[in-house]
């Protein structure tokens, strides 16, 4: 058994995304509908992938002037200034404030930046293998054998080119 339990549908149940009632898959080749509202069930979202790519560009495209433009103006007798998140962070280091100056860079600047590179590999990792999660095996699949050209996904037998992973 899957350590982190069943999956909903591989034993055939569906969720509804508008009411987010669980209810039995529809037979083979047929459209289903939420039994509580009537709107059309999917086993998953559809066009997931295409969304999550746009969503992840969309997020790196904006992470950019986000960085850079000047998120505080202030205006003293002296003069106008504008900041930006990094010239925050300097000038948090420099007055003294070390430990204020790291917890903005890292919320700020490392944790999205880390959070865009991480969902890029997994969705990386993922492209030609979007059918399942499951470990895989075939031959060649341990190190001792000699390789082969594709694997198998032991959950659901969906076949991996092994220059995909």
């Amino acid at each position: 058994m899957n350590p982190h339990g069943v999956a909903a549908a591989s034993v055939g149940l569906w969720v509804c995304n508008l009411c987010k009632l669980v209810s039995k898959s529809p037979l083979q080749g047929s459209i289903g509908h939420c039994p509580r509202c009537g709107a059309r069930i999917h086993a998953r979202k559809p066009h997931a992938i295409a969304r999550t790519w746009a969503l992840l560009i969309t997020a790196a495209m904006l992470y950019i002037p986000a960085n850079v433009l000047p998120v505080m103006e202030t205006s003293s007798l002296f003069g106008f200034q504008k900041d930006t998140i990094l010239s925050g962070v300097v000038y948090l280091w420099i007055s003294g404030s070390q430990p204020l100056s790291l917890l903005v860079f890292i919320a700020s600047i490392t944790v999205p930046l880390l959070k865009l590179t991480s969902l890029v590999h997994a969705r990386h990792l993922r492209r030609g293998h979007s059918g399942c999660i499951g470990p895989l095996s075939g031959p060649g699949h341990h190190r001792s054998r000699p390789r082969s050209d594709r694997l198998r996904c032991r959950r659901c037998a969906h076949d991996v080119r092994r220059d995909v992973i």
